[in-house]
């Protein structure tokens, strides 16, 4: 049986690794080729990629991406156009993973001097868990050529009430968007 101190310990490190888990991950890639400086319009291009998963099929999470997108690409001084020829489009896309994290933790006990003596023992933690991906796009005005891309990647956080969710939303959207237009 283990002791009291020994499980707690074990469930703090549990928990440490999902919490380690819940970080926000970016990549981006470009092509070089591409005058960022000359872009300042932008516009949607819709696409019809459905997943056939409803959990990101849906009509909260698309208003949740698009707002966080919108807002900060007025941040960074572009101008949303409803009609006419922007000098960019934007889509963006959406997947959810399963992910398996395994950790091994090792322990010892008893008296130890030296490096000798003492009992130990490994105890391996296998945890499974969802990890939400968001990739934005901007493409030409076309949608034929991709100019830039950003993908966040975290884990996601069951049972997160709307609010959390529109704010984890914004975070991945900054994230994706904080070196951009690219080398700036």
């Amino acid at each position: 049986m283990r002791s009291l101190p020994t499980a707690l310990l074990s469930l703090s490190v549990v928990l440490g690794l999902l919490v380690g888990c819940s970080g926000i991950q970016v990549d981006r890639d470009y092509d070089p080729e591409v005058d960022f400086g000359s872009l300042r319009t932008w516009a949607w291009i819709s696409h019809s990629g459905k997943s056939d998963d409803p959990r990101i099929d849906n009509a909260l999470l698309d208003s949740r991406v698009r707002g966080a997108v919108e807002r900060k690409l007025a941040e960074l001084g572009y101008q949303k156009l409803e009609s006419g020829d922007p000098d960019f489009g934007v889509v963006y896309h959406a997947a959810i993973n399963k992910e398996i994290r395994v950790d091994t933790i090792y322990r010892s006990h008893g008296y130890r001097r030296y490096g000798y003596g003492g009992v130990g023992y490994a105890e391996t933690v296998v945890s499974e868990y969802d990890v939400g991906s968001l990739i934005i796009d901007l493409v030409d005005p076309s949608g034929q050529k991709l100019l830039w891309r950003g993908i966040a990647s975290a884990a996601i956080q069951p049972g997160d009430k709307p609010e959390k969710r529109t704010k984890r939303v914004g975070q991945a959207v900054d994230k994706i968007f904080k070196r951009f237009p690219p080398g700036q």
